[in-house]
């Protein structure tokens, strides 16, 4: 009944709501694009009063949540699916999304679209491909101690050794394999954070005539470029600063992004500088996922395949798709992590632009995103690493 469980109590000062966009925006008072436990209840209270008395009841066994200790910064795509899974009983929702999902790459025909990783095969897509390998290409000043040592690799030696014995720098990268990723849930996620992202900032820029620099797009959002941010055979959303960007890793871990998406608590497990027996390093900028604008930055996160088909010794990177939104461009050498993390969770900054380029003069900058939802494994490549000229 409504007294055994509070979450349906009524209150005559909700507003009626159309779309579950809506009911997430009455929920979320200041706009920042997450909920808190107290307001997820909220919102879930506020769908319960739409729904009759019947269904109500029917539906009241899903109630058990515990939204006390429940976490906060509930997004937009993760609350749809909450509510899916509190009305399940309904079957079908009596409320709309409030955004239409575009249809994955529009430049392939719908009939020939399915689940999972779909290799290229036209040569227009894969041309684009590798040029934007050729293009994100750093062919000087592109050594980081991240590539290593060519001794003992990397994570396994003294700075000194690493600094006097560096890795060799690939001098180009040509692709083999591309792959496309099909997978729905994951594009329908970023779909869903990308749209609310966008109200939000069209929300706050009041209207298109308000807008006053030419760095900023009529939405009234700060436009930001980076390198990697090529349109291929699907156009950005540049309203919402939408960019690829490049995430390098093992052939392995990147088909299990594909399929699961990105995992934040893998944070700092992998090629993040660690100290000797640690299993887990700082990031710089904090936990988060971490993208690269130039391929030679991501190149050396990859790990070159030991299989003993036809892709032995390629190395993988993820084109990915990020909602930059307001972006958060950091300089300092040894930046505060918590108040880059509040920053995005409080909804002043989407994502951070981590610039070592500017005032600290190192080679490259990098995205950081908070938020496994904001990023979407679009392709997975296969490259071969060449070097010399």
């Amino acid at each position: 009944t409504d007294e055994e469980n509070p979450v349906f109590e009524s209150s005559s000062s909700s507003a009626p709501a159309q779309t579950l966009w809506d009911i997430f925006c009455h929920a979320d008072h200041q706009a920042i694009g997450y909920l808190t436990g107290k307001q997820l209840q909220e919102a879930l209270e506020l769908m319960s009063q739409q729904v009759s008395a019947e269904k109500r009841e029917a539906i009241s066994s899903q109630s058990s949540i515990n939204f006390d200790k429940a976490q906060g910064f509930t997004n937009f795509p993760q609350f749809c699916q909450v509510a899916h899974l509190f009305f399940f009983d309904l079957h079908d929702l009596p409320w709309e999304v409030g955004f239409e999902v575009p249809p994955m790459h529009l430049s392939i025909k719908a009939c020939a679209a399915e689940e999972g990783l779909e290799q290229v095969t036209d040569f227009e897509t894969l041309g684009l491909l590798q040029a934007l390998l050729d293009k994100t290409h750093k062919s000087s000043d592109n050594w980081t101690r991240d590539r290593g040592c060519s001794l003992h690799g990397v994570n396994r030696c003294a700075d000194k050794c690493v600094f006097r014995h560096r890795a060799s720098v690939p001098t180009g990268f040509v692709l083999v394999k591309g792959f496309r990723n099909r997978n729905q849930n994951l594009w329908q996620r970023y779909c869903l954070f990308r749209a609310g992202t966008s109200a939000r900032i069209q929300k706050e820029s009041g209207s298109a005539s308000a807008a006053s620099s030419s760095s900023t797009d009529s939405s009234g959002c700060e436009q930001v470029s980076i390198v990697s941010a090529h349109d291929l055979s699907d156009p950005l959303e540049r309203s919402c600063n939408e960019w690829r960007a490049l995430h390098g890793t093992s052939e392995t871990n990147a088909r299990a992004i594909c399929e699961m998406g990105f995992n934040l608590q893998h944070s700092g497990q992998g090629a993040t500088w660690k100290q000797a027996g640690e299993l887990k390093g700082t990031p710089l900028y904090g936990d988060g996922i971490y993208l690269a604008e130039n391929i030679t930055k991501a190149d050396e996160y990859t790990r070159a395949s030991t299989g003993k088909g036809e892709d032995s010794g390629l190395h993988a990177v993820l084109v990915t798709r990020v909602v930059g939104g307001r972006v958060n461009v950091v300089t300092e050498a040894h930046p505060e992590v918590e108040p880059l993390r509040r920053s995005h969770f409080e909804g002043k900054t989407d994502v951070v632009l981590g610039d070592r380029v500017v005032h600290i003069k190192k080679p490259y900058r990098e995205v950081v995103a908070y938020d496994e939802d904001q990023v979407f494994p679009e392709y997975l490549l296969l490259y071969a690493r060449q070097f010399g000229s």
